[in-house]
């Protein structure tokens, strides 16, 4: 495939179980002659089954990102190029995922100085790009509460910012109303308005959807397939137009005793605002609900595998 240079095996040591992304390339089509674990892992795909494949063909959404044209680049000029903090699609359609990379594409030299590859290093910073994304978020929305900014403006960049750092997530906030007996629409940036009318003033009580649940119950309910759980019997349809109704995981919570989301968490990603913020932000704000509605307050999050939330 592509000439053994030197030093070039002792590269495929270092980077064997390293949790840094290594692979070599090789002639202009970018054949990939290896990689290690982490770039496999990086990519979703198998091991060394892919190997002999271009770049190009084995991930053919980074051609439309631009990354196989850096490596054209790399490979015609001999001169290296560093990106940091680039983000990545990677995958397609439901398996597509966000991803942030620090990384360097270093020619591949035979002994006669030659450019006969490319060769990639980088590390995954994902989730250092996440956290500060979540740290500008949380100052925010702070901001906005300490400004005592209108609640529905609190709420829609609450929900907002949930659904931009979890993609395929759908966020809705519903209040209690004043008799603590009936949820009133209170955030929903990527559901349609039918469907925010149409839940807007449901009773709470048991099998009530997943809100009317979790606010009865006063604890989280979580339903893992809309299409066929009971708790949606009523509602099945109205989610289905929606868009949120095949197969999508609905969680709802109460705004006084849920726990912040973890990786395991079958709520993807971490919220920007957790119920209890929701919480300080309606006892703070004094242009929307009174200061009782914090006592129930349900968060339902709905990752759908049917139609992602628009952006």
């Amino acid at each position: 495939m592509g000439a053994t240079v030197p030093g070039e095996a002792d590269l495929r040591a270092l980077f064997g179980e390293s949790t840094a992304v290594f692979a070599s390339m090789a002639g202009p089509a970018h054949l990939l002659e290896t990689a290690n674990p982490a770039f496999y892992a990086a990519v979703g795909h198998g091991g060394n089954e892919h190997t002999g494949l271009p770049v190009g063909q084995l991930l053919p959404e980074l051609a439309d990102q631009g990354f196989v044209t850096l490596l054209d680049q790399v490979y015609r000029t001999g001169q290296p190029h560093t990106g940091r903090s680039a983000r990545v699609v990677l995958g397609e359609g439901a398996r597509a995922r966000e991803a942030f990379f620090d990384f360097t594409y270093e020619p591949r030299r035979d002994g006669g100085g030659n450019v006969i590859g490319v060769r990639m290093l980088g590390v995954e910073t994902t989730q250092i790009i996440h956290a500060q994304q979540l740290t500008a978020e949380h100052r925010a929305l702070l901001e906005q509460i300490a400004r005592q900014a209108p609640l529905h403006d609190v709420l829609g960049g609450m929900a907002q910012a949930i659904e931009d750092l979890s993609p395929g997530v759908m966020v809705s906030v519903l209040l209690a109303d004043e008799d603590g007996r009936h949820l009133r629409h209170g955030a929903a940036p990527s559901l349609p308005v039918f469907y925010n009318e149409a839940i807007d003033g449901i009773p709470t009580g048991e099998g009530i959807g997943s809100c009317g649940t979790a606010a009865h119950r006063r604890e989280p309910v979580i339903v893992s397939d809309i299409a066929t759980d009971p708790f949606w019997d009523d509602f099945r349809d109205l989610a289905d137009r929606a868009g949120v109704g095949c197969s999508a995981p609905s969680r709802c919570t109460t705004a006084h005793r849920a726990p912040r989301p973890r990786p395991t968490s079958p709520w993807p990603g971490s919220s920007p605002a957790p119920p209890h913020w929701l919480s300080s932000a309606i006892r703070s704000s004094r242009h929307g609900w009174p200061r009782k509605h914090a006592r129930r307050l349900p968060v339902t999050t709905s990752p759908s595998s049917c139609k992602p939330a628009p952006r």
